[in-house]
């Protein structure tokens, strides 16, 4: 990966959508460099592409990360089974360290993320479950941030 990799990859994260032909421009490169780039990125570099939904449209003030301790002599999987199924939850992953398990949940309010806290620490499988809290945000990445500093 050379330098005009890093700057195609850096003004799709500014805008995923723009035109070849308007990223070609930008760099002053010619599209079909810049199409040839992105193909071999893709290929190696890029997991994949995904979309934002703005979740303050549907409702969601916030984010709660839930850090999950899962009762000794039960498998993690059947606590991520459980959660799977907690509406809000979008995220759960196998941890290593002080938690078994990771995930996030979307809330409306905080009386729906009590209920839902209140909910999860009920699951037989979860001994413990410490949280943290995000707003919305509808930027995963400040402006200007330099992606190979």
């Amino acid at each position: 990966m050379d330098q005009l990799d890093v700057l195609i990859l850096s003004e799709l994260l500014k805008d995923a959508r723009q035109p070849f032909s308007k990223l070609a421009k930008n760099l002053g490169v010619a599209p079909q460099t810049v199409i040839r780039r992105y193909e071999s990125l893709r290929k190696n570099q890029i997991r994949y592409a995904s979309i934002r939904i703005d979740t303050k449209k549907l409702g969601y003030v916030g984010v709660a990360h839930l850090f999950l301790k899962i009762s000794s002599g039960t498998k993690t999987s059947e606590a991520i089974n459980q959660l799977k199924q907690t509406a809000g939850v979008f995220i759960i992953t196998n941890t290593l360290g002080d938690y078994d398990a990771y995930a996030e949940m979307m809330f409306k309010s905080f009386s729906d993320l009590s209920e839902k806290i209140n909910l999860i620490k009920n699951f037989p499988n979860v001994q413990k479950i410490s949280f943290a809290l995000s707003t919305n945000d509808d930027s995963l990445l400040p402006p200007k941030f330099d992606l190979f500093k």
